[in-house]
């Protein structure tokens, strides 16, 4: 082989007379490197935050999220609430201004009295514990006014307090956000019940109007379309209307979304939806986006937007160490429902054909996953078609195809290798290649992901997989991948006897 077949890119080895030893590095087989996971946190601001409206931001501490987005917004509060889960990854926010054609949620708690003894008023707003001292003979007014003051100094708590102008024993909550998902603000008295000692002082009595009135989401396509080419892998959304989840299908679409073969850019969308099981199993229905996973709760006091963070942050430590690891058990800072409200297995396994997301409550009282599926329920043909069930499966997806294609890149497109026909003599050090040679490469890449468990069947895969040529420059494959699975579940019959 003559010294003009190497593959040097840069060193005119025909041109060059002068003595000594000069190296040219090429790094074209050394490439082990994968795309940093992000995560993107989308939620509202007030206008007390300095960050820019649908413009993303990367997030680096608590206290800078809080300037960004304002104390105890809604951004700011899900931020903290991820950070509880992920205190590591890379996060970004999408930050929202409130729709203006949007309403604010409102509620409120009425106080009855004189209180005939001293204790502690056992309140509870998003799951936050804001207990206020009641003394004996405290009227249902001076109660109203406590309240109010301990609300007002809550941290974790996105809406404020008032006492009404009209019947001074009210105290009146304002989301401090508009928009259909204020409405998931809890209000409820001694959530950990007596047994934790929490009990309404004696002579107190209360009436509680459930935050209602919000309407109108921020719209999203904005904030989406000023991401560019950046990448996040998680998507956070708050928000489980129509318009915003339908906007974030068409944004990551495989047709022409982040998925598509053009973009190759591609993310997962994580939410949470709260109502009864009726009300979830006709919301899931509804959807049907493999790029998409949601969970399904009901009388949780944690918000679902908060809930959202949570859910997505699960994800993410797990599927960050290695995609195709389960996540099943996986805990949840939820604070769970009570027991009459959690799902029996029956309603879990309806909910999982309904595209909705499932968790179960530990007899300590720790929520955690019990199964992670996608939205997509059904081909375009409407048939049933369990194709993108599990979420792994996207992430495996992403893996893969970043992996295959950044080693591809780095041995064939960045070297500028000369693409010749099948059957030509390629001898080591060339500077061209040929179809069938590069899909040997993509047997060994695969081959890698196999022994990382992110795929298997590594002789079928070999067996399978062709090459050929486009138009003129083009190598076209197909690739029969098969995902590695997870455990999910275990099936025993047991058979016994009896001895004689």
């Amino acid at each position: 082989m003559s010294g003009s077949a190497l593959a040097f890119k840069y060193f005119p080895s025909q041109f060059w007379r002068p003595s000594g030893v000069n190296a040219e590095f090429d790094a074209s087989q050394a490439n082990t490197a994968t795309q940093n996971q992000r995560a993107l946190l989308i939620g509202q601001i007030t206008s007390a935050g300095t960050a820019t409206p649908n413009i993303a931001v990367q997030a680096y501490s608590q206290a800078q999220v809080n300037g960004l987005c304002g104390i105890n917004s809604m951004l700011a509060l899900k931020y903290a609430a991820y950070r509880a889960m992920d205190p590591f990854g890379e996060v970004w926010l999408g930050p929202l201004a409130d729709n203006g054609a949007g309403t604010a949620a409102t509620g409120n708690i009425s106080f009855t009295g004189p209180a005939t003894g001293a204790g502690t008023f056992p309140l509870y707003v998003m799951g936050v514990s804001i207990p206020f001292a009641v003394n004996l003979g405290d009227s249902a007014t001076t109660m109203a006014t406590n309240a109010t003051a301990a609300i007002s100094g809550a941290i974790g708590v996105s809406c404020t307090a008032a006492v009404d102008g009209t019947h001074a024993y009210q105290v009146d909550l304002t989301s401090m956000h508009k928009g259909l998902a204020q409405n998931d603000i809890d209000i409820r008295v001694a959530y950990r019940g007596a047994q934790n000692g929490e009990v309404v002082p004696p002579g107190v009595g209360y009436t509680i109007t459930a935050m209602s009135g919000g309407a109108t989401n921020p719209t999203l396509t904005t904030l989406l379309s000023n991401l560019g080419v950046q990448l996040f892998d998680y998507i956070d959304c708050p928000y489980t209307d129509s318009a915003s989840l339908n906007a974030l299908q068409a944004f990551l679409s495989d047709a022409s979304g982040r998925w598509s073969a053009e973009q190759g850019l591609f993310g997962h969308v994580f939410s949470a939806y709260r109502g009864t099981f009726s009300a979830r199993t006709t919301f899931g229905t509804t959807r049907n986006d493999q790029h998409a996973t949601i969970l399904g709760f009901y009388d949780s006091p944690t918000p679902a937007w908060l809930e959202a963070s949570d859910w997505c942050a699960a994800h993410v430590i797990r599927l960050r160490v290695n995609p195709a690891q389960g996540v099943s058990t996986q805990p949840l800072n939820m604070l769970p429902p009570p027991i009459a409200s959690q799902d029996t297995p029956g309603e879990r396994n309806t909910l999982l054909f309904d595209g909705l997301s499932t968790f179960t409550v530990t007899p300590a009282g720790q929520c955690q996953i019990d199964r992670s599926i996608t939205t997509y329920q059904q081909n375009a043909s409407g048939q049933p078609d369990n194709s993108y069930l599990n979420t792994n499966l996207l992430f495996q997806a992403m893996y893969a195809a970043r992996y295959i294609s950044a080693q591809m890149t780095s041995q064939y497109i960045v070297p500028g290798k000369i693409l010749v026909t099948n059957g030509t003599i390629i001898p080591p050090g060339s500077p061209a290649t040929t179809p069938a040679a590069m899909l040997a490469s993509v047997v060994g890449i695969y081959a890698y992901l196999a022994s990382i468990y992110i795929v298997q069947n590594v002789q079928k895969f070999a067996a399978n997989a062709y090459a050929t040529t486009g138009t003129k420059g083009q190598v076209l494959m197909y690739l029969p991948i098969d995902f590695s699975d997870q455990v999910i579940n275990i099936g025993l019959l047991v058979q016994f006897q009896q001895s004689t």
